[in-house]
């Protein structure tokens, strides 16, 4: 696929910048089958557009083949938290507060996810590390969310994620994907790592995209004691995830602030035992 721009010369479809060796081609292929034999997928996402963001275009193949899909979207909420990141959340989504705020990325959401041809979701309602606060009620991260240490605090938070995502119909032909938290390290996103590997031991994790584009730390530690191969997607899906991106115009401002966005191909790990189906 040669680098291309889709019409609002706002997002750039992936490079491919040599081919693919036949051993990569046949590990993506038995990956996919591996998939095709899956009764239900569930992709868990952080917040209202990682899933599309990570693996939009995997979403929409799987999709196309009549794959039951559900996304699972674990904070959906805001609170009365009034800072400077707040603040500046709401106003960039050009809304009054944080209800209508979220209220509007939740439909954001589902049209998104309509564009790729996903009509289940759901949205768990854990509050956002942008809003989540102290006893007294000041921040519970006033120097950031991203690359932080995650506070005490939200050790109960991953308690509460934990014995929510239990109670998810998964079972022994379902499979689930959950974000790796790579690159930018937010903490909402390696929350919701650490629940998923902890609930479903066999989950596959994908790369947060933009996050590991824009910041290049690793995972290697995780990757290693999970015993996980990458494995890279290049479907030809990329087009519809591009539209579906630019569906998310309250995140318009963060998404786009150097634009254009250049999309990377889809990366995936599964432990090690799938590998060979």
């Amino acid at each position: 696929m040669k680098n291309s721009i889709i019409s609002t010369n706002q997002i750039l479809l992936p490079v491919k910048t040599h081919e693919s060796v036949s051993a990569e081609m046949d590990l993506e292929q038995k990956f996919l089958d591996f998939l095709k034999t899956k009764s239900k997928i569930i992709v868990l996402s952080s917040h209202l557009d990682d899933a599309v963001l990570s693996m939009g275009s995997l979403i929409t193949h799987l999709a196309s083949l009549q794959q039951n899909i559900s996304v699972v979207t674990v904070f959906t909420k805001g609170s009365y938290l009034q800072s400077d990141l707040t603040k500046k959340l709401i106003e960039q989504g050009a809304c009054t507060n944080a209800s209508k705020y979220f209220q509007i990325r939740q439909n954001e959401d589902k049209n998104a996810l309509s564009l790729l041809g996903v009509t289940q979701s759901e949205y768990l309602g854990f509050t956002d590390a942008a809003w989540r606060t102290k006893d007294d009620v000041s921040s519970l991260y006033p120097n950031g969310i991203v690359g932080v240490e995650r506070e005490k605090r939200d050790n109960a938070l991953l308690s509460d994620i934990k014995k929510r995502l239990q109670t998810l119909p998964v079972d022994r032909d379902s499979i689930v994907f959950v974000p790796m938290g790579w690159g930018r390290r937010h903490v909402d996103h390696i929350l919701v790592r650490d629940a998923g590997a902890e609930i479903f031991p066999r989950a596959i994790f994908y790369t947060d995209f933009p996050y590991v584009k824009e910041y290049r730390s690793t995972e290697d530690e995780f990757v290693a004691k999970r015993t996980l191969t990458p494995i890279v997607w290049r479907g030809e899906s990329y087009e519809k995830k591009a539209e579906a991106i630019l569906t998310y115009e309250s995140q318009n401002t963060s998404l786009f602030m150097y634009p254009p966005m250049q999309l990377e191909y889809e990366t995936f790990y599964v432990p090690i035992e799938t590998k060979s189906l």
